[in-house]
């Protein structure tokens, strides 16, 4: 039984299921794979996040939104993160930075 609280954690939600992952993964039509990995705090995109959400609120019976549960690691998009890097929100990962610098280069420039 799930106790009643402001925030949970998708552990919690998990592990306190009635139901296999197997079945969760039939009942939500997401991957045993994406649930586990969603489960083991991998990031996943929002809407996969919110369908499983869903779910869960159908099972438990009460309403599971983003801001609420603690512990899913929502994937930010190449464009989304590329937007907040250049208004200066976020710093580029390394690594990133130089597959972007790549794809971005003009014919007859020379590479730096």
């Amino acid at each position: 039984m799930l106790e009643e609280k402001d925030v949970y954690d998708i552990r919690d939600l998990f592990n306190n299921l009635d139901i296999s992952i197997r079945q969760l993964a039939e009942v939500s039509e997401i991957n045993e794979v994406t649930l586990a990995r969603i489960r083991d705090g991998k990031p996943t995109y929002s809407r996969t996040a919110n369908k499983l959400l869903k779910v869960f609120s159908k099972i438990y019976e009460r309403p599971f939104y983003l801001n609420k549960v603690t512990g899913i690691n929502v994937a930010i998009s190449g464009k989304k993160r590329l937007k907040e890097v250049n208004l200066g929100k976020q710093s580029p990962k390394k690594g990133w930075t130089e597959n972007f610098t790549r794809e971005v280069e003009l014919p007859g420039q020379p590479n730096t």
